[in-house]
């Protein structure tokens, strides 16, 4: 069973550390007739998160907002499409949104921090753990990180879908035991007519991702698919996620200090999934592709054992040992790994019975697991 509709569930257990991520998207920071920034909405968000650090919460902003505030700023009615107008609407829109969020904190007598991040940032394994201790740091002094990508020096994707997957890996990396991706809409719809919301997900399957369709508006880009996407990356981690309505006044309240049901509840995964494991599958840039064939595949799924190199049938790029590479057979990827050796010593076993290891199994991550 993936979804549960009991509705006396609980929703939250008692939580410790009270260390949760709150993701905004877009859709709720600007408003409707223009890409203004809606700062009445900021200042309800700002008052929540406040009431929650008195309540002993230490709390992680993951804020879209800035391409929305550069398009007002810079006159541009509809989200450009060239990559350099994108980045230069979030150059003028960061300082903005910055700008606002220190003055509200600053009301409520808290302290904010701005962390802008890129992919690169969290391929890097080194950065990626002085990006976890700057921001763990920043909560043990009381302060309120305020995460975005870094877009006005991204070359690949402006936005991780809309923040949701920046969201998801931020809470993982920085031991969150709450995600809460603050929506548009309800929640999960079962029904996009009867818009009938999905109390809990015990687990995304298919039935689950069928669901949802994927879309892009004026200011934003995702939508419930990247929102799957994040839970599905939550909860491998061991994190509950809750897709909620941010149009609610007192939601974060009543989600974690009242504990109220409101919205879809994605429970964490029962195994929860190392760090390290975390990294290789989602963070990690890919280097290589390793197909390989249906006994190796039988192998490392049922078995559970390490790729060996007389499994590999063809090495896909160049890379050096140490490098992620991707696990491929016939066309399905099955997950990914640390490479044991470089391509060119790999390449020199094709065919051969060696028992030389391609990927060992404590660096290797299947989806299926």
């Amino acid at each position: 069973m993936t979804v549960s509709n009991f509705s006396n569930h609980l929703y939250l257990p008692d939580i410790q550390p009270k260390r949760c991520v709150v993701k905004v998207g877009s859709s709720l920071l600007a408003k409707p007739t223009a890409p203004y920034l809606n700062v009445h909405r900021m200042s309800n968000i700002v008052r929540q998160i406040s009431l929650l650090l008195d309540n002993g919460w230490q709390v992680i902003l993951v804020s879209s907002g800035a391409v929305a505030g550069g398009m007002s700023a810079l006159g541009v009615e509809h989200r450009p499409e060239k990559m350099t107008e994108l980045q230069a609407c979030a150059a003028v829109g960061q300082v903005i949104l910055m700008k606002r969020y220190a003055k509200l904190f600053l009301f409520r007598k808290k302290i904010c921090a701005q962390i802008l991040l890129t992919a690169e940032d969290l391929r890097t394994r080194s950065r990626y753990c002085n990006a976890k201790s700057t921001i763990i740091k920043l909560l043990e002094h009381g302060v309120v990180p305020v995460v975005n990508e870094n877009d006005t020096v991204s070359t690949e994707e402006i936005a991780f879908g809309d923040n949701d997957r920046l969201s998801a890996l931020v809470a993982g990396s920085c031991d969150a035991r709450v995600l809460i991706i603050l929506s548009d809409v309800e929640g999960l719809y079962s029904d996009l007519e009867d818009k009938k919301v999905v109390p809990v997900v015990e687990r995304i399957d298919q039935s689950i991702r069928a669901m949802v369709k994927k879309k892009q508006g004026r200011t934003t880009v995702g939508g419930m698919a990247t929102k799957l996407q994040a839970a599905e990356i939550a909860s491998r981690w061991g994190i509950y996620t809750i897709v909620a309505s941010g149009h609610r006044k007192d939601v974060l309240v009543d989600l974690l200090i009242r504990r109220r049901h409101i919205g879809t509840l994605f429970l964490p995964a029962k195994k929860r999934t190392e760090s390290k494991k975390m990294w290789i599958a989602y963070m990690a840039q890919i280097k290589g592709d390793l197909i390989i064939d249906r006994g190796a595949k039988e192998a490392i799924v049922s078995g559970r054992k390490s790729l060996l190199c007389a499994g590999v049938k063809q090495v896909v790029g160049r890379f050096n040992k140490g490098d992620v590479v991707r696990i491929v057979c016939e066309g399905e990827e099955l997950g990914r790994g640390i490479a044991g050796m470089d391509s060119e010593e790999m390449n020199r076993f094709l065919g051969k019975r060696a028992h030389k290891e391609a990927v060992h199994r404590d660096f290797l991550v299947l989806w299926m697991s």
